[in-house]
């Protein structure tokens, strides 16, 4: 295995996890300083050697409990295949490179969502480097799939989509739908990947799922690290 990899997968995973695990191990780093503290006291009180005592059984409690967080928080090959799968399942989507020959990142997004329109810019760079992404439109409420099925509508999809994902927090009123896109039917797929409506949602290449917009270094370091590109892959389409 690829310990960068795993390392990766384990810092990344989903937020909730994350943040019991982080407290977990600050727990654990504080029990085992204050049990190196004792140990290398000679003289100890009745209350100080129970402390010692017990110290040890709970540290051994919380590095459990980190482990079991650790496999249960960790996304598996099966689980990221899953992702990958679900994702795919999407029936509307704007591509952007080359998904038969690149790796492809995924992008649950929204008219209106300030982080998808951050992520937005770092992806340029990264399809510009020969990746593919697909974006995945879906909405924030209810009062804007009119004009987000319009934009799907349109004979170029691309220019629709740039059009209406390019207006910030406004999305003006739509003319009536020029056909049935089926885009509504992508909120359900966001729901069984994410269990809610959260923008922007990623599938990396590997199927691995981020709640959130990625920082560009973390991006970039798993991208790197799960699909790495060829070294002489060049070129790209930026959105």
């Amino acid at each position: 295995m690829d310990v960068r990899l795993f390392a990766l997968r384990v810092l990344y995973s989903a937020p909730n996890w994350a943040l019991m695990s982080r407290l977990l191990l600050f727990v654990a780093v504080f029990l085992a300083v204050q049990q190196l503290m004792l140990w290398r006291s000679r003289d100890l009180t009745p209350e100080q050697a129970a402390a010692r005592t017990h110290g040890r059984w709970a540290l051994g409690a919380v590095l459990a409990a980190w482990g079991v967080l650790t496999v249960v928080g960790y996304q598996g090959a099966a689980t990221r295949h899953g992702h990958f799968a679900a994702a795919q399942s999407a029936p509307v989507r704007v591509t952007y490179g080359d998904p038969a020959h690149a790796p492809v990142i995924q992008v649950f997004t929204a008219p209106g969502c300030g982080p998808c329109k951050s992520l937005e810019g770092r992806l340029k760079a990264v399809i510009a480097q020969g990746y593919a992404v697909q974006y995945i439109p879906s909405s924030l409420g209810d009062n804007d799939w009119d004009a987000i099925n319009a934009a799907m509508c349109e004979p170029d999809r691309r220019a629709g989509f740039e059009r209406l994902f390019g207006m910030g927090f406004t999305v003006p009123a739509a003319p009536a739908p020029l056909c049935i896109s089926g885009v509504t039917d992508n909120e359900a797929v966001l729901r069984k990947l994410a269990g809610q409506l959260v923008f922007p949602t990623v599938i990396m290449p590997d199927g691995f799922l981020v709640i959130g917009a990625p920082s560009d270094a973390r991006l970039r370091s798993y991208l790197g690290a799960a699909a790495p590109l060829p070294a002489a892959k060049a070129g790209g389409q930026a959105l």
